[in-house]
């Protein structure tokens, strides 16, 4: 059910409806796992896959998950094809990819507002020349700071045409409603533009069967039940324990 969901996304990306997909659960719930499923899927039908990851205590480094993207190769290709007031802008977030090859601009006589507009404009230009269909994953979403989750809603937003899947892993328990990603998810809702993804933990039967997956023979249905119960259906602690 869940693989089959996100193949519906990703068919509607393909087919040129920008999309966002959001997978939660319990950590140990396989958040991760099914994300690395889908960019390897993604990877073998030739198409462009980029992975970042945010982390505790990072919240209040505005835009690290885009600068980690902006340094992977499609990107950096991407932002050399920019024109040079584009390029300028995004020498700001990523000195070190453009300082080399673009010259600086003087910022306009503006305000705040309006150079952060500039910004997410060159942003998403940089986006939108990767070859599409593209894929951007953002591992453990509720450590992801402000700005970030502003520029994706404005990405989403502004280019709903565009072939682009965004794909973030979440812990709901981490996040309430004044978390920056609860505005993102009501706007998104409103457009149709969410698939979210919630992984339950396992029951007994599944437990079973990825007991024996890992084992790599059949368990006894006591251990079995016994496993259940300590684990609780957590994927990552059954896979653990059995090992």
């Amino acid at each position: 059910l869940e693989w089959r969901s996100l193949m519906a996304a990703w068919q509607q990306c393909a087919e040129g409806q920008a999309h966002f997909v959001m997978i939660t659960g319990e950590a140990g719930a396989g958040k991760t796992r099914l994300a690395q499923e889908f960019m390897r899927w993604v990877g073998r039908q030739g198409h462009t896959v980029i992975h970042t990851r945010a982390y505790a205590g990072e919240e209040g480094l505005a835009y690290a998950p885009i600068i980690e993207w902006l340094r992977s190769e499609p990107l950096r290709a991407a932002l050399m094809r920019l024109e040079p007031v584009w390029q300028s802008e995004l020498a700001r977030l990523a000195p070190d990819l453009l300082s080399a090859h673009t010259e600086f601009y003087l910022p306009d006589a503006h305000g705040e507002r309006w150079q952060r507009q500039r910004l997410f404009t060159a942003l998403m230009r940089a986006f939108l020349a990767v070859e599409q269909p593209l894929a951007l994953v953002v591992d453990d979403l509720q450590w992801c700071d402000q700005e970030t989750l502003e520029w994706l809603h404005h990405l989403l937003h502004s280019a709903p045409e565009a072939s682009l899947l965004v794909l973030g892993t979440v812990r709901l328990g981490e996040i309430d409603g004044e978390h920056p990603l609860s505005a993102l998810l009501l706007h998104l809702r409103s457009a149709g533009q969410v698939t979210e993804i919630d992984l339950a933990p396992l029951n007994e039967s599944e437990t079973a069967e990825l007991a024996a997956h890992v084992a790599e023979h059949p368990l006894a249905a006591a251990l079995v039940d016994r496993l259940y119960q300590v684990s609780e259906g957590n994927p990552l602690f059954i896979t653990e324990s059995v090992r």
